[in-house]
C-alpha cells in the first residue's frame, strides 16, 4: 500500500480467483482459496474496500474466463473495469514437487501500472490442509446434500460437529427402532397366521377360547407395533428433512462469502 500513487483507503481493490495451472491445484481449489485468504487479509487487517466476490464471479463468467483464467495484464484491466475496481490482484498457483509455488501481482486497473509482484513457496500438506478447511468452497447445496445422504453429514461440512452428531444419533435412533418395530409387528402378524396342530398332538384346538385369545392378543400386538412403527418412521422422516433444511439454512455460499469484506 505504501508505494501505490494515493492512499490505499480511497481505493478498491479486488482480488481475483487465481489461476491453477495443475490437476491437483484446480482438484484442490486453491486458486480460490488463496483469493479469498488475500482478500480475508485485507479486510481484516488494512481495512480495505473489495469488490464482492459475486460481483467479481458475475463478470468473470461474463468474460468466459471462470475456466480460461486471467491469461494477460489487458484481460484484467478489463475485468476490473467493468467490475469497477481501482486495483486488482491477480496471480497464479502451481505444484512443484512438494510445494506449490504462489504468484501474485498488484496491477492498477485505470493505467495497467504493475505496482508490485510477490512470489513465495508453500508447503503442499499446508496449502492443502487450508483448501481442506476453507469457507470460500462449501456450498449451501453441498452441505444438504450431505445430509440427505446422511443425517448430521451436512452439519460436519458445516463445522457444527455437536450438532451433527446430534442429528446423526437422533435420526439413528429412530431409523432403528421404528425398522425393529415394523419388523416386530410383521413376524408378530406372521405367527398369528402360523396354522396350529390338531389338540391330540398336545396343542389347543381352534376351537377353544384360550386359542381364540391368544390369536387375538398376537393380532392386537402386531397392529400396534404397526401403528407405533409407522409413526416412529414418520418421525424419523420429519427428523431427516429437518436436518437437511438446518445444514442448507446453516451453510455459506462461497461464491457469496466474501470474508468481511465490503461490498457495492
Amino acid at each position: 500500500a505504501r508505494r501505490l500513487p494515493v492512499d490505499a483507503r480511497y481505493l478498491r481493490f479486488a482480488v481475483v480467483p487465481f489461476d491453477a495451472l495443475d490437476p491437483k491445484s484446480k482438484e484442490q481449489g486453491l486458486g480460490l482459496v488463496i483469493a479469498d485468504a488475500i482478500a480475508s487479509t485485507f479486510v481484516r487487517d488494512h481495512r480495505l474496500a473489495l469488490v464482492e466476490r459475486a460481483r467479481l464471479k458475475a463478470v468473470l463468467d461474463e468474460m468466459a474466463l471462470q475456466q480460461t483464467g486471467i491469461t494477460d495484464d489487458a484481460t484484467a484491466v478489463k475485468l476490473g473495469e467493468i467490475a469497477n475496481a481501482d486495483m486488482l490482484v491477480v496471480g497464479q498457483v502451481a505444484l512443484l514437487g512438494d510445494n506449490y509455488q504462489v504468484h501474485a501481482k498488484l496491477l492498477e486497473v485505470a493505467t495497467a501500472h504493475v505496482h508490485g509482484v510477490a512470489t513465495t513457496t508453500l508447503p503442499a500438506a499446508d496449502l492443502v490442509a487450508l483448501s481442506s478447511d476453507a469457507v470460500v468452497l462449501r456450498s449451501r447445496g453441498d452441505a444438504a446434500f450431505r445430509s440427505a445422504v446422511l443425517p448430521g453429514w451436512g452439519q460436519h461440512y458445516n463445522r457444527e460437529s455437536t450438532k451433527g452428531w446430534v442429528f446423526t444419533g437422533v435420526a439413528g435412533t429412530l431409523l432403528a427402532l421404528g425398522l425393529g418395530l415394523e419388523l416386530g409387528g410383521l413376524l408378530t402378524h406372521l405367527l398369528y397366521y402360523v396354522p396350529y396342530k390338531p389338540a391330540d398332538d398336545g396343542f389347543a384346538s381352534s376351537g377353544d377360547p384360550a386359542f381364540q385369545r391368544n390369536l387375538q392378543e398376537r393380532y392386537d400386538l402386531a397392529q400396534t407395533q404397526f401403528i407405533v412403527g409407522h409413526v416412529t418412521l414418520g418421525a424419523t422422516a420429519a427428523v431427516w428433512a429437518y436436518n437437511v433444511l438446518d445444514a442448507y439454512l446453516s451453510g455459506v455460499d462461497g461464491d457469496q462469502w466474501v470474508g468481511g469484506a465490503a461490498g457495492d
